[in-house]
């Protein structure tokens, strides 16, 4: 079956909150637990940690904790938003040169559905029905609340980052990874979950991360030819590899549309557009403070 971003993060982190508990913090040997650069890690949409690029959360918390102001983070925030709406997966990580269209978040080397291989995936008929809004998308727009609760998360995980640290053996929440290996021996690792928490660190200077990657979820650049994908000719071997490669690359061209996407809740979106003082203005006359 095809593997989105949001079914993958909730299954690499249910499993590993399952061995966690069954080893009372020792692994199993079906997982690694090790040490990686901040720096080599990615996600989904392309954008690396740790390098001073644009990646829409660790950008967000840099701006939280610049003093610039919450709303500055806020709109540059929802400004992407607005203007990332890739309709195939060379848009979604930035790639111009591909030979063809291919669905969101279908990897070359994943096993997948041929009826999945579609250029539908990743888009829903429904906001409500958008599990995650940097990778899943609706022609009606973006859901305001949605957006809400990305600021609540990506503030929870700097605050809690910041006060206490990152200690997933005790609350069973390893960032979890799949590397990817080139022919040279270098690694990008994709990040299936945590990237709120990696977004933080990142922001707060931490330079490495203790992740937990299931034993199979190694793909290796020497083995593309073998990559189900590229196998059963869904995908040519010189895109799969442009792919592969985009993960070491950074995301470069994430403004994929001259239309931005209407939001909706698009009164409560105008906060976010007031000066920081008149909103904080505004929160203290509402809250009766």
């Amino acid at each position: 079956m095809a593997t989105y971003p949001g079914n993958a993060m909730r299954r690499a982190l249910g499993a590993a909150k399952h061995f966690l508990r069954l080893s009372k913090g020792r692994l199993r040997p079906s997982w690694r637990q090790y040490e990686v650069p901040i720096g080599n890690c990615v996600h989904y949409c392309g954008f690396r940690y740790g390098r001073h690029e644009y990646n829409p959360y660790e950008s967000y918390a840099i701006d939280v904790l610049s003093g610039r102001g919450i709303c500055s983070a806020r709109r540059r925030f929802i400004d992407f938003l607005l203007y990332y709406r890739p309709r195939d997966m060379g848009q979604a990580i930035g790639l111009k040169a591909l030979s063809r269209r291919y669905p969101l978040w279908v990897f070359p080397w994943n096993r997948f559905c041929s009826e999945s291989f579609t250029l539908g995936l990743g888009w829903s008929a429904s906001p409500d029905e958008v599990p995650d809004i940097l990778t899943h998308f609706c022609e009606k727009g973006i859901l305001f609340k949605r957006v809400e609760e990305e600021f609540f998360w990506l503030e929870r995980a700097l605050a809690s980052i910041r006060d206490n640290g990152y200690r997933p053996i005790e609350h069973l929440s390893y960032v979890t990874v799949l590397r990817l290996c080139r022919r040279d021996g270098t690694n990008a690792y994709l990040v299936l979950d945590g990237n709120h928490r990696l977004s933080a660190m990142s922001a707060l200077g931490i330079g490495t991360v203790e992740v937990l990657q299931r034993s199979d979820q190694v793909t290796f650049e020497s083995e593309c030819e073998q990559w189900y994908g590229v196998k059963k000719s869904f995908f040519s071997i010189q895109d799969a590899l442009a792919i592969f490669h985009a993960y070491f690359q950074g995301n470069w061209n994430f403004r994929t549309t001259k239309e931005p996407a209407p939001i909706i809740g698009k009164a409560e979106c105008q906060k976010w557009f007031l000066d920081d003082t008149e909103y904080l203005n505004a929160l203290g006359s509402r809250s009766g403070g």
